[in-house]
């Protein structure tokens, strides 16, 4: 019952707005509307206004406006002929039929700029952590300084340095930015980078300088139980607070700290400790303090004391994976990755993710200082996502326990323009996607399992709405796209083969006959069924528990 109401709001104004787009058009271009119906028949509801009979229809998967003279059996006066839509010249009719769908992918902007000009705060463009060996460390920049120009472009937030550079790999750009104060200026050669997106097979070249809005966390590996973070009670895990008497907020505070050999140092931190509950083991931090001896010979430094940081160190191996095979053990140091040092662990992941089916050569160092090298090639698994459709994951079986800081976020400097930028970008996005995605489909690339129906609708729509209002208006432009391009497509029954008729008519310059009209119409009545049964199976083998639960529990 929770999500009919988010079902129904999402349906009924998706429908409105793609009939609103037939009806208004029609006003304009002097068209008689006889019915403006959302749902159909049986009726529910109905009031004529004027010439226009408004209904509500009991089924709410779809509507329609019905115009004066766009069915034979509609009898027309003399007087009114003028206004009846099949007199209409070919590029009235053509706006009029186009109007829907083109609502439904001009409305998502509307979407996207009410969500995007209510975003009260941004992501500042302030460098939380440099990725060694990237541009942005090999053209000076450092955690702090913030990132006020690039290019010319004025930037105010982290991600209009994202937009910027990424619409730049292989290029050399001329990088300003605010440190201690006062103005600085390099340049940086933009790496070429690829964003994987597995759900549609796509791989797009997008460009990176190797900057982190985060900021990695002061949690701490504790290296060897001889050392004298060890000895001093401090264990893996642990997260420092203050160091030496001041306030450690990130992993660079915590390098920074002077160790001196044979000094004392007061540390405070928080301990994890796991608690077992009824929905399963959550961990809970302890304040503790303890006092840490730098040893007095050999050199200073956190190495001194035995802490790393937990970064490069793996944390959990999945018990039968590939990690696991090959010898992964928790503990194990992450050295290198195809024969190249690797220095962030995202360095690992992004290897793996832009080359999931290759051959790998991991190297890591075991607890007692000793090497292993490994081959391996991750497995491919299918797996089920939260609205139950079967998708491929590849898995390596071994993670770190790094936690990340992010950024205080700053007041949105310009809300309104942002908003349009944002909603235009966010909406040519989702159209393109929607199409690579139709295109997969038919190349049989994705599985046309992933395709739903109402019930997948239905599901969607309470997820989101559970989500929050922003979730739920993000979904809602997103399926009205879908809605306006596959009413595009050239199928009877829909506006895409009314269009396809008056390409027809344009061509020939002839109207197509009334018996050609008819096999027309039921050929695309036959395709309109077949697509809702294969729809509705799709749905009922995603959801088939769902609904014997939905049924016992009646």
């Amino acid at each position: 019952m929770s999500s009919f109401i988010p079902f129904i709001i999402l349906i009924g104004v998706l429908i409105f707005v793609h009939e609103l787009g037939h009806f208004l058009s029609g006003k304009m271009l002097g068209v008689k509307i006889l019915t403006f119906s959302l749902g159909f028949p049986p009726r529910l509801l109905g009031k004529r206004i004027g010439e226009t009979e408004y209904v509500l229809g009991a089924i709410p998967l779809g509507g329609y406006v019905k115009f004066l003279g766009e069915d034979a059996s509609d009898e027309v006066t003399k007087e009114e002929m003028a206004r009846a839509f099949h007199v209409q010249p070919l590029w009235k009719r053509l706006v009029i039929v186009l109007a829907g769908p083109v609502m439904n992918l001009v409305f998502p902007v509307f979407i996207y700029f009410i969500v995007l000009s209510f975003q009260p705060k941004i992501v500042p463009a302030v460098v939380g952590m440099v990725v060694p060996g990237s541009p942005a460390e090999k053209s000076g920049l450092l955690p702090g300084d913030t990132i006020v120009e690039i290019e010319g472009k004025t930037i105010r937030g982290f991600e209009d340095m994202i937009d910027v550079v990424g619409s730049r790999p292989g290029r050399t750009v001329t990088i300003t930015f605010m440190r201690d104060g006062k103005r600085m200026e390099t340049t940086a050669t933009v790496e070429k980078a690829t964003d994987v997106m597995e759900a549609l097979d796509l791989r797009t070249e997008v460009g990176r300088i190797g900057v982190d809005a985060r900021t990695r966390s002061p949690m701490i590996q504790v290296l060897d139980a001889e050392s004298a973070a060890y000895r001093a009670g401090l264990r893996t895990g642990d997260l420092v607070l203050t160091f030496g008497g001041k306030r450690i907020a990130r992993w660079s505070d915590l390098e920074k700290a002077p160790v001196k050999p044979g000094a004392r140092i007061d540390v405070q931190l928080l301990h994890p400790r796991e608690v077992a509950t009824p929905l399963g083991s959550i961990f809970i931090y302890y304040p503790r303090s303890f006092a840490l001896d730098v040893p007095g010979d050999g050199g200073g430094g956190l190495v001194a004391l035995g802490i790393d940081s937990t970064e490069l160190f793996i944390h959990t191996v999945t018990e039968g994976s590939v990690a696991d095979r090959i010898g992964v053990r928790p503990g194990d140091e992450v050295v290198a990755l195809n024969d190249e040092p690797v220095r962030v662990w995202d360095q690992l992941r992004t290897t793996l993710q832009t080359y999931p089916e290759a051959y790998h050569d991991i190297t890591l160092r075991r607890p007692d200082g000793s090497l292993l090298t490994a081959r391996f090639r991750m497995v491919k698994r299918t797996i089920e996502d939260e609205l139950k459709q079967k998708k491929f994951q590849y898995e390596f079986g071994a993670l770190n326990n790094a936690l990340y800081v992010g950024p205080e976020l700053i007041p949105n400097p310009n809300p309104i323009t942002r908003g349009i930028k944002g909603a235009m970008k966010e909406t040519e996005s989702a159209i393109s996607l929607t199409f690579i995605g139709i295109v997969r489909i038919i190349q049989g690339r994705i599985s046309f399992k992933t395709m739903g129906g109402p019930i997948m609708i239905f599901d969607i729509a309470g997820r989101a709405a559970r989500q929050g209002t922003g979730s739920f208006l993000r979904i809602m432009a997103l399926i009205s796209i879908n809605l306006g391009i596959i009413n595009l497509a050239p199928i009877p029954m829909l506006d895409g083969g009314m269009i396809t008729l008056f390409l027809f008519e344009a061509v020939t310059r002839r109207t197509p006959g009334q018996r050609f009209r008819l096999i027309y119409q039921y050929i695309g009545l036959a395709l309109i069924g077949l697509l809702i049964i294969f729809v509705f199976k799709n749905d009922i083998e995603r959801y088939w528990d769902n609904i014997v639960g939905f049924f016992k529990g009646a």
